[in-house]
């Protein structure tokens, strides 16, 4: 049974057939292999496609929509992070500068490598990546092992691979059981190849020993990370040497670490009230920080690392 159809008779302007037909055209309504009119109109009476003047952003918008774009790739929502940029895209009216920073933002590999890895780390295969890091050095890894983890406000490959000579003499004194491991930017990867090989059960890790006192033994928040928490309200601190002993209990932290750089960036927030126990190794390498940093600013110290 064919459909009833209705006929609309349309006076208009000089050109404005040829205007329709190209916008038809830009949004693949056709009649055969020509653009259709007709369907556009449909399509138009259907609600199926909006009509109107594209909407303004003002400069407060696209700060707004920028920062909304970022936090949601920042945290690992990429695709949702596409779909507004699109939305913007399609929509607004943009500056060419703002039009092009969209563009990069979805046509970005993000995304790709991100489901890439995510195959390989569920089917437990190793993976060669080709990565810049922050000096612009390209690196090849060959990969064993592979977690995605959150580090301050976004998500991070921690990875395990063969290679050593790109590790820094500090790590390779102070830190040697964990120089196979490797924190990237998902951003900076290059590509990622299959290869051949085993899969290990995980990263390289470490024990570390925190001891906490003053306001932090309760104001402490536990972490995925921490396999021991023990509070006692009667001990006393240990102090490093020649430091001022604080009274009012203990909280001792034991932690799986496998990288000591955000450890290191956590604990200077704590300062007085955090100090790192064991091992020595992490110790030694803070302890070596702090004098640096009292160097840089003409403080005179006396204690050698041990």
């Amino acid at each position: 049974m064919s459909t009833k159809k209705e006929t609309l008779t349309l006076s208009l302007a000089a050109g404005t057939k040829a205007k329709l037909e190209e916008i038809a055209h830009e949004l693949g309504f056709f009649w055969g292999k020509s653009p259709s009119p007709s369907a556009l109109v449909t399509a138009i009476a259907n609600r199926e496609i909006a009509t109107g003047e594209p909407f303004y952003l003002s400069s407060d918008r696209i700060k707004a929509l920028r920062q909304a774009i970022k936090v949601l790739i920042d945290t690992g929502y990429v695709t949702e992070a596409e779909t507004i940029a699109r939305l913007v895209l399609d929509k607004a009216q943009l500056e060419p500068t703002l039009r092009q920073e969209l563009l990069r933002i979805v046509n970005t590999h993000l995304d790709k490598w991100r489901l890439v890895i995510d195959e390989y780390i569920s089917n437990k295969q190793p993976f060669e990546i080709l990565y810049t890091n922050s000096q612009g050095q390209e690196l090849i890894f060959n990969v064993h092992f592979a977690q995605i983890d959150f580090h301050e406000k976004r998500f991070y490959l921690n990875i395990w691979c063969e290679e050593t000579e790109d590790v820094s003499e500090d790590n390779k004194k102070y830190f040697p059981s964990l120089i196979h491991n490797r924190c990237l930017s998902f951003e900076r990867i290059q590509g990622i190849i299959p290869k051949s090989g085993e899969w290990r059960e995980s990263l390289d890790h470490i024990q570390v020993h925190l001891q906490f006192t003053g306001w932090m033994v309760k104001a402490y928040k536990p972490r995925e990370e921490d396999i021991d928490d023990v509070i006692d309200e009667d001990a006393i601190p240990e102090p490093s040497s020649g430091a001022r002993v604080v009274r009012g209990g203990v909280r001792k932290i034991t932690r799986q670490v496998f990288n000591p750089f955000w450890l290191v960036r956590e604990i200077k927030g704590y300062g007085r009230n955090c100090q790192i126990i064991a091992p020595s190794g992490l110790r030694n390498y803070f302890r070596q920080e702090l004098i640096e940093i009292c160097q840089q600013y003409d403080i005179e110290t006396n204690f050698p690392v041990r």
